[in-house]
């Protein structure tokens, strides 16, 4: 009886925990270090099976729920996580004063400018000395004015300066002088005449000069201002009887003939990258349109469009309006001077308001590839 007690005492030992672990016969499980841990399981754990406490701290790992110190190296890389966010926030702070006084620095700047700083030239109001008008039609295509450049009109014996001012797109302005009085047009050149174009309409309402960008300098008109006298009696109308249902309204066009101020874009299909916008006049006879307007880009190349269309109007006298499909041919002719023609499509309305909107889309060989360009032309 006894050698059986004796023989079952070292058949099985005890965990630290308690537990009983098998140290002999077949399936035993062997605790090398005697700190708890089986050698199979410390192996899983990644502690040493020969080492009791594998992580140094003072506890066995029997005993240690962090015996193999993936804990403690996790709290150091978070300890070095928070340092780094530390160093961020601190790098954003800095980030954002310097953020903060670039914008303050481009404020100044830009409250200084002014335009003695874009070599602006100020310019005169219309002038109004008689019946006889001409009108100066100015663009500049930066918004920026046109940078020291102007126009002297010489009317009579009166010199006028005219240039455009910073802000603006477009302006008019009117000389009108006595009939039989010499007017003369001189352009002077500035920095910038890439960006500038001008034409001038005589008394009758023709176009006698158009020019730009980079607009000659010198003299570029004179006449003599002609217009036809009127007999004072021929000024006195009789006064038409009222008409109690006149409310105002525009009276229907059967025709969208008029010369149009307009702008025109032209952009990369793609990327939506704006090559070019330009104000332009966009000229309709006959419900015909047949201009040839161009665009400048910012590298200072011009794209040369022709176009050929018809408004395709239709009048609707009974609904006080009118209205239309235009279509067409365009033509662009590129800075390397190869041609690529494409269709044209549009809408147009004529009744409380005038508008016309015309589209486009070219497909152009470069030598990077066949990129898609679109263009657009719609009236003020």
């Amino acid at each position: 009886m006894i050698p059986l007690l004796f023989l079952l005492s070292f058949s099985f030992g005890c965990r630290s925990d308690g537990e009983k672990i098998n140290i002999g016969g077949e399936g035993e499980i062997i605790d090398s270090d005697n700190d708890g841990l089986s050698d199979e399981e410390e192996i899983e754990n990644g502690s040493d099976p020969n080492n009791p406490d594998s992580d140094g701290d003072g506890i066995i790992d029997g005993q240690d729920p962090d015996s193999n110190g993936e804990k403690e190296d996790w709290e150091e890389e978070k300890e070095d996580w928070e340092e780094e966010k530390e160093d961020w926030e601190e790098e954003k702070e800095d980030w954002e004063e310097e953020k903060e006084d670039w914008e303050e620095d481009w404020d100044d700047e830009s409250d200084s400018w002014s335009e003695e700083d874009l070599g602006n030239v100020e310019s005169d109001d219309d002038y109004q000395e008689g019946d006889c008008c001409y009108k100066l039609r100015m663009r500049d295509q930066y918004w920026d004015g046109w940078n020291g450049a102007y126009v002297t009109v010489n009317v009579g014996n009166t010199e006028l300066i005219y240039a455009m001012e910073y802000g603006d797109n477009t302006n008019s302005v009117d000389i009108c002088g006595e009939t039989g009085s010499d007017i003369e047009f001189i352009y002077t050149s500035g920095d910038w005449d890439q960006e500038n174009r001008f034409s001038i309409i005589d008394p009758n309402g023709e176009q006698v000069y158009q020019d730009g960008p980079h607009p000659s300098a010198g003299t570029v008109y004179s006449a003599q201002s002609i217009c036809e006298s009127v007999d004072s009696s021929e000024e006195e109308e009789e006064e038409e009887e009222e008409d109690p249902w006149d409310w105002g309204e525009p009276e229907n066009s059967e025709s969208f003939d008029a010369t149009y101020e307009a702008m025109l874009y032209v952009a990369n299909s793609d990327t939506e990258y704006v090559i070019c916008h330009e104000a332009i006049e966009l000229i309709i006879m006959n419900d015909d349109i047949s201009n040839t307007i161009s665009c400048t880009t910012s590298t200072g190349l011009e794209l040369i469009y022709t176009i050929s269309g018809n408004t395709g109007a239709v009048s609707d006298s009974g609904q006080g309006y009118g209205y239309g499909y235009p279509e067409g041919e365009i033509t662009l002719t590129t800075p390397a001077g190869t041609t690529i023609t494409t269709d044209i499509f549009g809408e147009c309305y004529n009744g409380a308001y005038v508008a016309m909107f015309l589209w486009w889309e070219h497909e152009v060989q470069t030598p990077t590839g066949l990129p898609t360009y679109g263009g657009y032309i719609y009236t003020d």
